[in-house]
Parts: C-alpha cells; sequence; structure tokens
C-alpha cells in the first residue's frame, strides 16, 4: 500500500474516535501469413530541443487536434496565443466538452504561465491542483522561483501542478518563463494531457488485413476498422519512431492506434515525476480509472438503491484531501457515503481523488475519469514510504515514530 503523499486522520477514514497517533502526516523524505499496410501520408522527423516530435504531431492530426501540416519549419515557429485556444477547444471537444471562460482578455502573450491558466480553465483542473499538488511539493518546485517574472498567486500553483505532473519541463531546465512557445513545444504539452485520458489511444494486437479492413484485437474483443491510404503508419522500436509508406506484418504485434467514427488514422507498430513524496517512484503512486455512467450505476445499486445515476459529488475532504464524504445523486434518493466505505462502494484504490466528467450533446454525463493517488486506505503507516525512508537510512524507530505520532518504543517483556 502506499498513501499517495499524505496519510488520513483515522477518524476520517474509520469509524470511531480520533485517535493521537494516528494523525495524518506529509510521506515526504508474442508466426502467421504476411500482410503489407500501406499509406500515403507521412511526415519526416521533425527535431524540437533533441526530440522527435513527428509522432506526436501525427496523434493530433489524427484527432483533429492539430491542423495537417507537416512542414519542420511551421513547428519550430512561435505559437500564437489564439493558436493555444483552438487547439485547446478541439481537444475538449473529443471529451464533449465546451468551455468559453478560458479566454484571456487582453490576449496575453503566449508562454508557459499563459499556457498553464489556459489548459487549467480549459480542462477545469482547478480542483487537480487544489486538492492533488500538496503545499510542499508546490514550495519545492517553485523554490527558485523569481519573483521578477511578475506572476503571483494561483497562476504559480497552476505552473506548478503541471511541472509536479511532468506536463510541463522542470523550472530548473526554464531559464526565462517569458519565453514565447513555439508550436512544436504546444503540441509536445497538449499531447501529454490528452494520453493521461483513456479511450484516446488504443492498445491492443494486429490480427489481421482483409482488403481495406484492419482486425485488431482489444481486451480480448476483435474489432474491424476501415484502413485509408491517408493512415499515418509508424514503427516503434525501443521508443524510437519512423514513419513507414508500408509496413509488413506476420500478426500477433504489439500496436497502439488512433480511431476516429470506425476509421484507422494512426496505427503505431511496436517492434521486439517532478516531485519531493516519498513514494513518487511507485506505479500507484498517481493512477487515472475511466467508467460509464451505466457502470457506476451498477456498481452504487449495489450498496444504495439510488435509481438513475446522476452524478457524484464531493462534499468534504480529510486533511490529506481525501475525500471523507461523497454525495451520490440519483432518480430516486440521495446517498451520503463516508470514510472507507467511499472507495468501497465506488470500487477504487484510494479515496485521494478528484472527478473529470464527459458529456453527451444534451449535456448528460456519459463518463467519470477518475484521477487519483495512492492505494490503500490511507490511515497510519505508509508501507512505500516507510520502505523509502529505510532506503535513505533511516532507523526505524524515526520511521515508526514519523507515521505513528507521539508513539514512545519501549520493551514490554
Amino acid at each position: 500500500s502506499t498513501c499517495g503523499g499524505m496519510t488520513e486522520n483515522v477518524e476520517e477514514i474509520f469509524w470511531g474516535p480520533p485517535l493521537p497517533y494516528l494523525k495524518s502526516t506529509e510521506c515526504v523524505y508474442e508466426k502467421q501469413r504476411e500482410w503489407l499496410l500501406k499509406s500515403k501520408n507521412s511526415i519526416q522527423p521533425i527535431y524540437l530541443n533533441g526530440g522527435n516530435i513527428s509522432q506526436k504531431i501525427a496523434s493530433l492530426i489524427s484527432l483533429k487536434v492539430a491542423p495537417l501540416e507537416t512542414d519542420p519549419v511551421f513547428y519550430r515557429e512561435n505559437a500564437s496565443y489564439e493558436e493555444a485556444l483552438n487547439w485547446t477547444r478541439s481537444a475538449l471537444a473529443l471529451f464533449g466538452k465546451k468551455n468559453d471562460s478560458i479566454v484571456l482578455d487582453p490576449p496575453p502573450p503566449l508562454n508557459l504561465i499563459t499556457l498553464a491558466r489556459i489548459f487549467i480553465h480549459g480542462f477545469e483542473w482547478q480542483g487537480r491542483v487544489e486538492n492533488l499538488l500538496l503545499a510542499s511539493e508546490r514550495d519545492f518546485i517553485l523554490k527558485n522561483f523569481k519573483e521578477g517574472n511578475n506572476e503571483k498567486g494561483n497562476h504559480l500553483g497552476h505552473l506548478a501542478y503541471f511541472v509536479q505532473t511532468g506536463i510541463f519541463p522542470s523550472l530548473k531546465e526554464t531559464e526565462n518563463l517569458d519565453k514565447p512557445l513555439m508550436r512544436g513545444e504546444l503540441v509536445i504539452y497538449l499531447w501529454k494531457i490528452l494520453q493521461s485520458y483513456e479511450g484516446l489511444i488504443h492498445y491492443g494486437i494486429f490480427k489481421g488485413l482483409d482488403e481495406d479492413r484492419i482486425k485488431l484485437e482489444e481486451e480480448g474483443e476483435e474489432k474491424e476498422l476501415t484502413l485509408s491510404s491517408n493512415s499515418f503508419l509508424l514503427r516503434n522500436y525501443d521508443g524510437d519512431y519512423s514513419f513507414a509508406s508500408q509496413i509488413y506484418l506476420l500478426g500477433g504485434e504489439n500496436v497502439r492506434w488512433i480511431e476516429r467514427e470506425g476509421e484507422l488514422n494512426l496505427l503505431e507498430v511496436i517492434y521486439p515525476p517532478h516531485s519531493n513524496i516519498l513514494d513518487r517512484s511507485f506505479e500507484y503512486h498517481s493512477w487515472q480509472i475511466r467508467r460509464s455512467r451505466e457502470e457506476m450505476e451498477k456498481m452504487i445499486n449495489q450498496y444504495y438503491p439510488i435509481g438513475e445515476l446522476k452524478d457524484l459529488v464531493p462534499q468534504r475532504r480529510g486533511a490529506s484531501k481525501r475525500v471523507v464524504e461523497l454525495l451520490i445523486n440519483g432518480t430516486e434518493t440521495q446517498a451520503t457515503v463516508k470514510g472507507l466505505r467511499v472507495r468501497r462502494v465506488l470500487g477504487l484504490k484510494e479515496t485521494l481523488f478528484v472527478i473529470d466528467r464527459e458529456y453527451d450533446e444534451e449535456g448528460n454525463i456519459t463518463h467519470f475519469t477518475f484521477c487519483g493517488r495512492g492505494w490503500g486506505h490511507g490511515v497510519g503507516l505508509c508501507q512505500v514510504g516507510a520502505f523509502g525512508m529505510a532506503l535513505a537510512g533511516v532507523d526505524y524507530k524515526e520511521i515508526l515514530k514519523k507515521y505513528y505520532q507521539g508513539i514512545k518504543i519501549s520493551e514490554i517483556y
């Protein structure tokens, strides 16, 4: 188990009175016939800051977020505020979101701080900044920040969140926050955000080709998509990408792809966090789960007969920002869930999470995405955190006193 950065007061998770030694504390310190796939669409390697970003460009073009532009010079030119705004709006449309409140008047120069504001307000990630970014992380990330950049308050929190999640580079690598951003940089940051959402990138196995229909397997189920001559084809050799006009496949290859309205837009064939938190390298330090409203409704009705699920609304958070009280809105009734039961009813790894929503054309919720940290109940000793302290040479007594506050360690026999 891991606490995701901070443990919680026992009375907020388990029934019973507060206990002086179980207080919230930060966790700081696998042979088949051969098929030939062809494409007329390709992008020459486009390098930015030493990295090839052509795969990211093709992905955004495939999703209709970026324009169909393959000239390397285009991506080395400065992006405008209006371009960042339009590309972000196109990205939001992928999730049924429309947000007109992200317009800044007058339009400011496009730099990291401005882009952070566009992303935070566009994707409505204010809750992430408030609940998933610890104060100590913020201070750690911004410790070398110079006030001369003339940006204060929440804007710094926005900037720190994107550094903490790895979407933006470390501020140590950024000499001038006022430096204009190139279109290629906009591609990188926006693609990192889109990659964090489930459902846009599909993972599976190539099964075969029947004329213009490509056969794929995704999560044990077979599916067919139309393969057009304009689909992007990529080879991935240990993370090195190259575009191809044709690819020979035997079947069984691991692939990633982007599809839109039954058509394969991009096929990638895979050939044979900036933080001071102790559990930062653990697999479940942060996680994301996307479920349909119907899935959640079925799960919740096993505990509470709410009817049709309308929404999930966190009512109260504990000292660690865990959801300790949740309101479930249904067509037949409402239910208030508290403590550890929140995790059980929702079927999540932890109660340290925020909720993103996707909507249909009528404005009804279609999917919930839970973005969270940690795995477990979050009370007492964090196993991964304790291990991290031990690796750092900390004595076991100090580790115990870290997670069980105010205790006295003594022999009883």
